[in-house]
Order: structure tokens, then C-alpha cells, then sequence
């Protein structure tokens, strides 16, 4: 009888426990630089979420040209709840060919069909003008977001800024075969690009070149994502087996 007791004490908390577990809010991902989410979310443990998107295991941001203007610091990531993904803003500023490039994952409960990538559009008039004599050179800026995004894997090595960037730069860890997704866009572009088969979870690593003088500009990049029936959780399975052991045991105490 003692242990009988005992029995449905324990599966009462083990119901406790897995109600707890499911009403437990998870942790959303707020605005702050980069430099901000690599010390919060730099490995598997510890995660932001975006909808029902998990990020984490941010990754240290690289300054490939040594010397460049920007720090982590610089870069903020903005969450978009339309998209799911990230807006990451970069400061107005002069810039001379610099490369920065930053990693994350992102683990969905719903399951990845693909990346997107966008960015802003700017004036003309960030433009600079140099005159020798008479002639005058007109001075283009230019920015481009580069991404790569390695389904069920993760990314090895770095961007080759020594040779036009392609999607050889940077190789894929990954179950399943073929180079990681790639994306490029400008100012005012945007591209996407489907994976051949829906995916667990993805690493992406974007790389920014800058350089000119630039305005504020927003890059977003983010998933898509694709509905499927979801099956129970673990922590639904342990409240479900809970409930049905502590009926089970009153069942018998009856008899």
C-alpha cells in the first residue's frame, strides 16, 4: 500500500514537472549587436527564440581585414516576427574594403525549406566626388551580404577574400550531400533559394563587404519554413505517461 503511495506521489510531480516544462515561456530574442548575442547564446545550451524559430551557438565575429572600422558591437540584430529571421543593421559610416562575417544557428520547430536574403536600397547621394583638374572621378559606394547556409551541418572554414567570392569559399559539414546554400545581394536586391529536401535544423554565416561611404543599411536574412504535423514533445509525452500512470494507480487502489 506503502508503495502504492508512493507511485502516485511521484507520478503527480512527474505531471507537475512536464505542465511546467510546457507552460515555461521560452526566451525571445530582443534587439542588441552581435557582440551581445555571442556572449548570451554561444553555444547549444543556451538559445533565443524567434516565433517558434531557435537561435543560437552565435559564433565569433570575424573582422577578415584586419584593422577594419566596425567591431561586433556595431552590428544590430534586430528580430522580425513577419520573417521569422533577422534584421541586421549596419552604421553609416566611411569604409574602406572591409569584409565582417558572423554565424549562428537555427534549429526550427517547424522544418526548414530554405534561405532568403534582402537588403535595403539608398540614395544616390552617398557618392563621393574626387576632382583633378578638369575631370572628376565619381565614387560609387558599395555594400553586398553574402550567405551561406549549410542544411543539417555546419559550416568549415572562412570566406577566400583574396578571390572573388563564390560559393566555393566556405564547405559544408553535413549528412546530406552538396555545398551549403548560396546567396548574394546588393542594395535593393533580394534572393532565395530552396534546400532539395526539408531540414532539421541549418548553420548559417553571412559575410558583409563594405566599402565607400555608405548610410545606415539594413540586411535581413531569414528561413523558410514549412508546416508539418507535429508530433508530441518529449515534455508532452512525459505529462501524457504521467497522467495515465496516476490513473492507472488509482484504478488499482479502487479494486
Amino acid at each position: 500500500m506503502r508503495q502504492l503511495k508512493h507511485f502516485i506521489v511521484f507520478a503527480g510531480l512527474a505531471t507537475c514537472l512536464a505542465t511546467y516544462q510546457l507552460m515555461a515561456a521560452p526566451i525571445a530574442c530582443t534587439d542588441g549587436s552581435y557582440a551581445s548575442y555571442v556572449a548570451n547564446y554561444p553555444d547549444e545550451e543556451t538559445s533565443c527564440f524567434i516565433g517558434e524559430l531557435e537561435y543560437k551557438r552565435f559564433r565569433t565575429f570575424l573582422d577578415l581585414t584586419p584593422g577594419g572600422s566596425l567591431t561586433a558591437d556595431d552590428f544590430l540584430l534586430t528580430p522580425n516576427v513577419a520573417t521569422g529571421g533577422f534584421d541586421i543593421t549596419i552604421p553609416e559610416g566611411e569604409y574602406f574594403e572591409e569584409y565582417y562575417y558572423l554565424r549562428y544557428i537555427v534549429d526550427p520547430a517547424p522544418i526548414l525549406g530554405g534561405e532568403e536574403l534582402s537588403m535595403d536600397s539608398f540614395s544616390s547621394d552617398f557618392s563621393a566626388s574626387s576632382s583633378f583638374g578638369l575631370f572628376s572621378i565619381q565614387s560609387i559606394p558599395t555594400v553586398i551580404a553574402t550567405k551561406w547556409a549549410c542544411p543539417q551541418g555546419i559550416l568549415s572554414g572562412t570566406p577566400d577574400i583574396t578571390q572573388p567570392i563564390a560559393q566555393g569559399s566556405v564547405s559544408c559539414n553535413s549528412l546530406l550531400p552538396g555545398q551549403p546554400t548560396f546567396l548574394q545581394v546588393g542594395p535593393g536586391e533580394s534572393q532565395g533559394a530552396s534546400f532539395p529536401e526539408p531540414v532539421a535544423f541549418t548553420q548559417v554565416g553571412i559575410l558583409f563587404y563594405l566599402n565607400g561611404q555608405l548610410p545606415k543599411i539594413t540586411a535581413r536574412t531569414y528561413p523558410q519554413v514549412i508546416s508539418l504535423n507535429e508530433v508530441p514533445e518529449p515534455s508532452s509525452a512525459a505529462l501524457l505517461g504521467g497522467g495515465l500512470a496516476g490513473l492507472l494507480a488509482l484504478r488499482k487502489r479502487k479494486k
